[in-house]
């Protein structure tokens, strides 16, 4: 019988043995036949990386950006930045139209008064969900850009009672600024860790899940009880945020697709959004101190 073509760890061992000491093997007459293996473009070689732990090819077709060449991973880094970008000249020209709407007191009233600010907190959560569907669908990049439109004018209404609060106080050209360049210092901060060190934050999803509930929880009790949250749980909501930033950066260079730069964007959008509001509500306790 001819041995050279047979694959040497698929043969047991005591047929081996007595392979190698010339005895006849007539329970292993011939070698169990090879599996032909999957052939695996390449590019498409398995590659566990945060939650696509299935390849580095998605299941559309399109690569993940840590396995993307270096000229599309550039270019897919440099729209989803973009469009971070642009969001914030966006939702700072919404912003400043909203408070110029006649009557805009009143709608903030309403959306803070008793129970329905948590009626308000529901309803930004489904409309940021349906935004978040059709961004990271596989529409067109119009649809994916209206999801994110909506977002933003969403994220502006809520915003607000906040800003309104802020400037009845009368110290809102010093406190918007302020806290402006401490969410501009901290994500910038917090992206330039991601993009030097290359370091995997994607184990970070299940405490954010986690802690996302929570915090959502206490923000319910607090508003059905009455009480205030207070300072330690603006400060716990910032390195939340932080860590979701992180999180989503990990996203935008490794995991995420590189035909979703507007998907990446919205989510580095709702981290930053959140970091902006919780530093905003610690600089106007502090100016209040």
């Amino acid at each position: 019988m001819d041995y050279i073509k047979w694959d040497v760890r698929r043969i047991p061992l005591r047929a081996r043995y007595q392979i190698a000491r010339g005895q006849d093997t007539p329970a292993y007459p011939v070698a169990p036949p090879l599996q032909p293996r999957r052939y695996r473009a390449p590019g498409r070689e398995r590659h566990p990386v945060g939650d696509n732990a299935y390849g580095a090819m998605s299941s559309q077709g399109f690569p993940l950006a840590a396995r993307a060449a270096a000229s599309e991973r550039a270019r897919f880094v440099r729209q989803t930045y973009g469009y971070l970008a642009l969001a914030a000249v966006a939702f700072a020209a919404v912003e400043w139209v909203l408070l110029r709407i006649p009557g805009i007191h009143r709608l903030a009233d309403v959306m803070t008064r008793g129970y329905d600010w948590l009626l308000t907190l529901v309803a930004f959560m489904v409309v940021a969900s349906l935004a978040d569907r059709w961004a990271r669908s596989g529409a067109s990049r119009a649809m994916q850009c209206l999801g994110f439109a909506v977002y933003l004018v969403a994220e502006a209404v809520l915003f607000v009672p906040l800003l309104l609060g802020v400037a009845a106080a009368g110290n809102a050209s010093d406190v918007l600024p302020t806290a402006g360049v401490l969410t501009f210092l901290l994500a910038a901060g917090l992206t330039g860790v991601v993009a030097v060190t290359r370091a995997d934050f994607s184990f970070l999803r299940s405490a954010l899940t986690i802690g996302g509930f929570l915090a959502l929880g206490l923000i319910v009790a607090g508003i059905l009880i009455g009480f205030n949250l207070g300072l330690w749980f603006a400060l716990a909501t910032v390195v939340f945020a932080a860590a979701s930033l992180l999180y989503h950066t990990t996203g935008v260079l490794q995991t995420s697709r590189t035909d979703q730069p507007v998907a990446a964007a919205l989510a580095l959008v709702a981290s930053i959004a959140l970091l902006f509001w919780y530093v905003v509500q610690i600089v106007r306790g502090e100016r209040h101190s």
